[in-house]
């Protein structure tokens, strides 16, 4: 049995490999119990994490479950307004950026990526990129980008002017209701 504390992220280095542990226990003391056939990890003396051993070498073992937890708890944690806007927008972008995690990219810096495509080229074409990229099984933010150049150029499109406003949500969320234009008419009699 071995004691293992300092834990830097959802996996755990067991003799050159990476062990799953759910995210909620990263950097917590941890015990890890290593029998010929299976990994157990323990955590106040419960288990949170079983196995079947390795050998290999460099091997990173994935556990499905941790993952989407992972994904769901980052998305949880993040209820910005860019973040719900792409969920709500792209039906897809769950299931695309799933699919990075499970690739161990990071996922704010995915995230960011997609909230830019989705301003620059809108719903639609976003979308569909994501949509195409997932049907490829090349779910990076790299490849949604190509693609959707791809079809800009088959458009014969000029390519999008990327502006950047403030951050500031009391500016992205202001709403100007535009003026009566009979009141102007009003004034030149």
């Amino acid at each position: 049995m071995t004691e293992h504390g300092d834990i830097g992220g959802a996996f755990e280095s067991v003799s050159f490999r990476a062990t799953p542990i759910p995210f909620e226990l990263i950097r917590k003391p941890l015990t890890l119990l290593a029998s010929t056939h299976t990994i157990r990890i323990l955590d106040d003396g419960k288990e949170v994490a079983r196995h079947d051993r390795s050998f290999d070498r460099d091997e990173t073992i994935e556990e499905p479950a941790h993952i989407s937890a992972l994904v769901e708890a980052k998305y949880s944690a993040r209820q910005s307004r860019e973040m719900t806007r792409l969920f709500r927008f792209i039906p897809a972008a769950k299931s695309f950026l799933e699919e990075v995690v499970l690739r161990q990219e990071d996922l704010s810096k995915a995230t960011r990526q997609l909230e830019r495509m989705l301003d620059e080229y809108g719903e639609k074409e976003l979308s569909f990129a994501i949509q195409e990229a997932l049907d490829r099984g090349t779910c990076a933010p790299s490849a949604v980008a190509q693609i959707l150049e791809q079809e800009r150029r088959k458009k014969q499109v000029s390519p999008p002017l990327s502006i950047d406003i403030s951050n500031d949500p009391r500016v992205r969320e202001l709403r100007v209701t535009p003026p009566k234009l009979g009141d102007y008419d009003d004034l030149s009699k």
